[in-house]
Formats: structure tokens, sequence, C-alpha cells
């Protein structure tokens, strides 16, 4: 006990001290100069008007932050200028769209390979907005972040990986051409208390320099401050807000290394007194929201059968239903004509869409569709509440392997809930999706943290574990309309066909017959065409926002089309697992 001790404490001084040799420039050098080009919130706001507290984690009950990351995973990555950037904007791009559907947090990764500002020893986060504002950078979805240095081509921008029985090999990896790129207009720098608050208040988060010390690395909650004279940046950050008390304010500080670090991966630091010069040099960008956005288009292409599927895959098989017993549901009186869980009014109750096939391919469709029901049920249950709790497909992939889940071969989302319900499974912060199943189940690799310069990743001891208190199965419209609308998402078998793989949005309808279950997605709605009287359902695939209506499909309901009304299933998440 006392050797493991003594490894922790040492590796918490190299975190620190590695990370003050690496991660950020002490002042962005904002070589192509600032971009203003109108007044800037500190110089039209009331500054004595402002709230004693304020934070864009509850903004009258409503939370409008994204999701948090953890750099120092699947290896340390000294890319908190990427890391810091991209979150502000991240979440100014969903304060600007109101908390629409769907969600937008952006790549770190293609920040990293493409914007010249830097890389995993360290960058510039002024050299990230002025990417941004040239070129725009892409969803997560298009790069899965890996913690290293990447190339700036075609596949180091947006790629997708063709399925195949050998989930290591990268070599069939191609590039994607239609995909979104957010831009941003004005950017620039900000310090001290005053502009801070303004252009928090009036835009959303921002991103700052700060020095990453020892004591801020074993953080742990409560309001944080120090006395570091000498504080020299090394470290990029965002602000989300401020707040006051018993009489002491402070401000509400998001970081980049995981949920299980400070409060839920967050910080409360002593605002005022530039502790560790967190108020001396922060930046900011305003994004651009393009007025044709739509959601429910993606450009016309077409693929060739087998770009998102292998249809050589094993066959999931019928037999794992014989132990179930099926709900079914004889009627439909009381429940709504159409139930959307993206918007209620207005407001998206959904998790960040992800994808399977990057940065390998990886047959793990399965988890992708356990986690985003069971991820989308917990927001519902805890009422769109900071934080957005994701998942992590990895540690599934790693882990629930019983009943013949096999990891990136194939698998099956019951397997995965019912590991939920026994073992509970830790978020994607803990241990973030890399396309691979030649893990262990290990404590390493259900969560982890990397240490700099040493190169030493370790199991993290006190994480969350997310259970289920029921598991069950479902058949038929009815009784899968009845369970979406009482407890959330369910996850439904579907055959999967060379048209299906070209959907690019509206109803779809397939023609062939196929009902072979090959493939399985989160079924979260159903509604009806107001012209056409269509029924359909509203569902969610594993194949990037880049495919179908940003990774969602509707698809005809009540005639079992692709045999999506065949077998279902569901978990009802454990409310302990959070509180």
């Amino acid at each position: 006990m006392l050797v493991r001790l003594l490894f922790v404490v040492a590796l918490i001084v190299a975190v620190a001290q590695a990370e003050r040799r690496s991660g950020r420039v002490a002042r962005s050098a904002w070589k192509n100069g600032q971009r203003i080009t109108g007044p800037r919130p500190h110089e039209y706001l009331d500054m004595n008007a402002l709230p004693d507290s304020f934070s864009w984690n509850d903004v009258k009950g409503v939370n409008y932050l994204t999701i948090s990351k953890n750099q120092h995973i699947p290896v340390y990555c000294g890319s908190c200028w990427a890391h810091g950037t991209t979150s502000a904007l991240s979440d100014r791009i969903n304060i600007a769209r109101k908390n629409a559907w769907p969600l937008v947090s952006l790549s770190t990764q293609v920040v990293i390979n493409c914007a010249g500002a830097g890389n995993c020893q360290g960058g510039d986060p002024s050299g990230v907005y002025d990417w941004a504002h040239q070129e725009g950078i892409p969803e997560d979805s298009c790069q899965t972040y890996m913690a290293k240095n990447g190339q700036c081509d075609a596949l180091g921008t947006c790629q997708t990986c063709l399925p195949s029985m050998n989930s290591t090999d990268a070599s069939t990896c191609t590039p994607v051409t239609n995909f979104n790129r957010w831009k941003v207009d004005q950017y620039g720098t900000i310090a001290g208390v005053d502009q801070m608050k303004a252009e928090i208040f009036a835009r959303g988060p921002i991103a700052c320099g700060v020095d990453a010390t020892p004591a801020m690395d074993a953080y742990t909650g409560g309001i944080f401050s120090e006395n570091n004279p000498d504080a020299e940046i090394n470290h990029e950050i965002s602000i989300v807000g401020w707040g006051k008390e018993n009489g002491t304010s402070y401000w509400v500080m998001r970081n980049s290394w995981g949920s299980y670090w400070g409060e839920k991966g967050f910080m409360r630091i002593l605002m005022g007194k530039d502790i560790d010069a967190i108020e001396e040099d922060c930046d900011f960008g305003v994004p651009i929201i393009p007025k044709n956005f739509n959601p429910q288009t993606n450009p016309s292409m077409t693929v060739p059968a087998g770009t998102y599927h292998n249809y050589d895959a094993p066959v999931l098989n019928p037999a794992r239903y014989r132990h179930r017993k099926f709900l079914e549901a004889s009627s439909v009186q009381g429940l709504p004509d159409a139930y959307d869980p993206r918007n209620i009014t207005g407001l998206d109750w959904t998790t960040q869409s992800k994808f399977q096939h990057s940065p390998n391919t990886c047959y793990s469709g399965w988890a992708f569709a356990a986690v985003s029901a069971m991820s989308d049920r917990i927001k519902m249950m805890r009422r769109r509440a900071f934080p957005d709790i994701n998942l992590s497909q990895q540690t599934l992939i790693n882990c629930a392997l019983a009943k013949g889940s096999d990891g990136c071969v194939s698998g099956d989302a019951k397997d995965a809930f019912e590991f939920m319900k026994s073992t509970g499974v830790s978020d994607d912060t803990c241990q973030s999706y890399i396309a691979a199943s030649n893990l262990d189940c290990s404590p390493i690799n259900v969560c982890r943290t990397c240490a700099p310069g040493t190169g030493i990743c370790s199991a993290v001891d006190k994480y969350n574990s997310y259970k289920a208190t029921e598991t069950g199965a479902l058949t038929g419209e009815n009784a899968i309309m009845a369970e979406i609308v009482a407890r959330g998402p369910v996850v439904c078998d579907i055959a999967v066909t060379a048209e299906f793989e070209n959907y690019n949005g509206g109803i779809f309808i397939d023609q062939t017959g196929a009902k072979t279950a090959t493939h399985q997605v989160e079924v979260a709605g159903y509604g009806v065409d107001p012209d056409t009287k269509a029924k359909y359902w509203i569902a969610r695939n594993s194949w990037a926002t880049h495919w179908g209506e940003q990774g969602w499909f509707r698809i005809i309901r009540g005639a079992n089309n692709l045999g999506i009304e065949d077998a279902c299933a569901y978990a009802v998440p454990d409310p302990s697992s959070w509180q």
C-alpha cells in the first residue's frame, strides 16, 4: 500500500512538473493579429449590473456546456492549448444555437494536426483562432482524439475506416469530403476581471492561460487559492462563469484532465487575485453560425457497399433471445403522436454522437448503441443538469465480453446492459475510444491517466461507475413507443443494406426485404410526416455526423423495415451512480 501511495505521489509530481515544461506558451503571440470588428462586451456592458454569480453550466436551470475531455489519454499529450480553445468555442456554438440539436463538439485532434499552432509538446492558442477563421474546425466525429501529432492531409482532417475483421488495420481508412467546418469571425485577447466577466456573460466561455502547479494538480474541491508570486503560464483552460460563496468570489474553470479530477473536471478558483496568473492572458473567438445549417440534410453522395458495414461479420444470433422475456404492448393509448428528444420545448435532450470507425475499423456498433441510449437516459433522468455524462464505449469493448460479445469483432448491446447492471461502466474521460479490442479488463483499461515526460500510464482509483438497475427486451411497434416515452431510448437490431449505407436524409424505406440483424442502433423517438402522414422512427447510428441526418436517420414505422421492430433492449440507469 505504501509503495503504491509513493508511486501515485511521484506520478502527480511528474505530471505537474512536466506540464510546467510544455503545454502552453507564456503569452499568446497573435502572429497575424487579433480580429476585432466591433465593440467588445466590456466596452458596452454596465459592469455593476452583472450578477454576483453566473455560469453557463446553469443559466436559469439550463446547462449550455458541451462535453468535457481528457488530454491525458490514451497517452499523454501536451495539447491543453487545443483543448481549452475548442472547449470554449464548442460551448459558444451551443450557446449561439440555444441548445438546439445537434450538440456540436469541435475536434481537438484536427486542431493538433492542422492549425499550425502547436503539437503534443505544447502550443499557442492564438493560432487556433486564426486557423478557425481561415479554414474552420471539423467536429469530433471526423477525427477521434488520439493524443498524438498527426499529418494535416485529407485523412488527418476527416476520415472513415472501411469495416474489416482486422480492427488494427488503418490502411483501410479513406478521406471523408462532406463534413461541417465551424469558423470564427472576431477573436482576440482579454485580461482582468472586468473584461473576462463581460466577455463570458455576453458571448460565452473564454480560454485562459494559467500556471499548472503541483497544488492545482492535486486539487479535489473547494475554492482554490495558493501563494505563487512567480507564476508562469504553461497551461490552457476554459472559464465558463463565476460565483460567490460566503462572500468569496471565484471563477468556474473547466480543465482537460478528466472528470475524476477536481469537481467533476472543473475547479473553483479565487477571483480578483490573479491566482496562478489566470487573469493575465485570456482569449476568445466568436463562432459563425451558418444561416443555412440544416441538420436533416447532408450532401448527396454515393458510397460503395462496405463503406460503413462489414457484411462478412458474424450475424447477431437469434438464439441469444431464448432466455429473455419480450415485453409487448397492445395499445398506444395515451402516447403522443410524435416524440423527439432532440427537440423538447426547443432543447436537445440527447448526448453527443460518436463514430465507431475511427481511428481504425472496429465492429463496435453494439457498444456505441448501448452507450448512446444509456447516456441519453442518464441525461433525461438528470433533467439535463450539468455536467453531460458520456459513457465509455472502449470500456465495454474491453470488459463486456459475456455470451459471445468480442470487442471489435462482434457484440451485443444486451451484454453491455447486463455488464452495466452487474459492474457499471466508466465515462469516456476515463477510457477514450481507440477502436481496439486487444486490451484486457484490468483497472488501467477501465479508467486511466498518463503522465507527461515519463510516458507512464496508471489506473485511476476514484471515478464514477454508472450502473443499471434493470434491463429488458422489447418487440413490436407499440412496446417500443411506450418504453421510449416512459423511460427513454432503446437499442434495436437492424439489417444493413447498401441502400441504407447511402442514406443521406428523409424517411428511409427498404425495398429489399432484408430482416437479418447485423447491426444495432439507438432508437430514441418517433414521428409522423406532416405531408405524407408516413409514420417513422427517429434513430441514431454510429457512423459519424457526416452520415445521414447528422449521424441520425428516420425509417418507416410499423412495417418492421430492416427488422428494426423485431428485437430491442433497454437498461434503466441507477441514480445512485451520480448522486
